[in-house]
């Protein structure tokens, strides 16, 4: 006949028995997101983004939220392509399911700011054994000097490009500047190209028509990923635009353009009227040639995409 254990026999070996305890649960909590973390410094993308719940959030230091798996592997992949390091201390598991961190965050774009590395804060949630939302911030102090460094940078590189393009020709140097997609939506005239090459072309026609050109005073204004130009150009035209010989009058016009920045190139470029202004505007006192006004009032004056766009939120280090 079986025989059953004395009850208190049972109880006694229950005791043996390992009970999860709060550093267990801390650490069960904070692994996922030292894998995720480690996963990133080597690399991985897809080890990391198989770490996430299906509806993860990830937000970065600029605060833009990216939700869903695709939409944080993208932003993990800028993360890598910018070659983003975090050194982190301080982790604590806040409450179960809640693990908070500090950082000293570094980047490719961070170094060309003059900013790395930068303190932040992190948050992350952990659902199941997964990473559900990773946070980002950073502190009063360290958003300020960013943006600081961000604006001056944005400042320096729209002057620039509008020196290099409008007063010393330099191509390479204009194209260094512009983004490999860069889209120019303000008119120039018949034929022009909407990218980096009728950049280029419209300016070096501009700069082949007016000698002894100039440009300023240059005053800037910054709103996140966009920078608004205000200028004024100056010159003798002397040389032929759009089948027109100038006859050596002096040409002086307000120039107002907007810039979009990211990766620290100019990426787009709007003007509430196209290049021909400078030249045929009211300022110079002459009408525009029939071929060029009535495409210039077909495209609004600033070509079929020359309407500025309404402002986005910036994204990942976005400059």
């Amino acid at each position: 006949m079986r025989k059953s254990l004395p009850v208190a026999v049972v109880i006694s070996l229950l005791f043996l028995l390992p009970v999860p305890t709060l550093a267990d649960k801390a650490s069960s909590d904070t692994t996922p997101v030292e894998a995720l973390e480690a996963a990133l410094r080597a690399g991985r993308v897809d080890e990391a983004v198989n770490l996430l719940t299906d509806d993860a959030i990830l937000r970065d230091l600029e605060g833009t939220e990216h939700s869903g798996k695709e939409a944080v592997r993208a932003a993990l992949e800028g993360f890598m392509k910018d070659e983003w390091r975090a050194d982190v201390g301080n982790r604590q598991v806040v409450e179960p399911g809640r693990v908070t961190w500090l950082a000293s965050v570094s980047s490719a774009a961070l170094k060309r700011l003059g900013v790395a590395p930068l303190e932040a804060a992190g948050e992350a949630t952990i659902r199941e054994g997964k990473v559900a939302s990773y946070r980002l911030r950073l502190p009063a102090a360290a958003a300020i000097r960013y943006e600081k460094a961000r604006t001056a940078a944005a400042r320096d590189l729209v002057k620039s490009l509008l020196d290099l393009a409008l007063v010393k020709g330099d191509e390479a140097g204009m194209r260094a500047l512009l983004a490999a997609d860069f889209k120019d939506n303000a008119f120039a005239f018949p034929g022009h190209k909407g990218d980096a090459d009728g950049f280029l072309a419209a300016a070096a026609a501009l700069r082949g028509a007016v000698s002894e050109l100039s440009v300023g005073p240059v005053d800037q204004y910054v709103d996140g990923d966009y920078v608004t130009a205000r200028f004024t150009v100056r010159g003798k035209w002397s040389g032929s635009f759009v089948n027109r010989q100038g006859d050596g009058r002096l040409v002086e016009s307000g120039q107002v353009w907007l810039f979009r920045v990211a990766g620290g190139r100019v990426a787009e470029r709007w003007a509430g009227a196209g290049w021909s202004t400078i030249l045929y505007g009211p300022e110079a006192g002459l009408s525009a040639p029939a071929s060029l006004s009535s495409t210039a009032a077909a495209d609004g004056g600033a070509g079929k995409k020359g309407k500025a766009p309404a402002k986005k939120k910036k994204g990942w280090l976005g400059f």
